[in-house]
Formats: structure tokens, C-alpha cells, sequence
């Protein structure tokens, strides 16, 4: 199953001249999901100490990314 990710955070397009052919090459670089941004925010807002141990960290992860499903949910109401 494809979890909605909201679509790209920070898409950029870009032209370049492919001097050894002489040729404009165009290119679309998508970068990260909306919803990773979003889980990022979330994980940053949590505070988070510099050391923990993998199980909190995997708790912390997985919030972070039901936080962000919850942004997304409500920013499409």
C-alpha cells in the first residue's frame, strides 16, 4: 500500500547546456516528500535529547510520521 506522501516539499527545475554535445538538457529534481518535511518538523519539535536508546527512537520516528499523516489529513480538509 503507497501512503499519500502530499507530493514534493521543495521541487525545482532547472536547464543546463551540454557543452560536449551543444544541447539543452532539462532536469526535475522532486527532493523530499511533503510528508517527510512534515515528520521532520514534528521530530525536531519533540525536543529530543542527544542520546537515545533505539526503542525510544523508534517510538519518536513513528510519531513523528503520525503527526505528519495527521498534517497532511487535515490540510486536505
Amino acid at each position: 500500500m503507497t501512503k499519500f506522501n502530499g507530493g514534493p516539499a521543495f521541487p525545482s527545475n532547472f536547464q543546463h547546456i551540454k557543452e560536449e554535445e551543444r544541447t539543452m538538457v532539462y532536469q526535475e529534481w522532486l527532493g523530499m516528500s511533503l510528508r517527510d518535511w512534515f515528520a521532520g518538523i514534528a521530530l525536531a519539535s519533540l525536543n529530543l535529547q542527544a542520546h537515545i536508546e533505539i526503542p525510544a527512537a523508534e517510538f519518536l520516528a513513528r510519531s513523528a510520521y503520525n503527526i505528519a499523516a495527521a498534517m497532511l489529513k487535515e490540510r486536505d480538509l
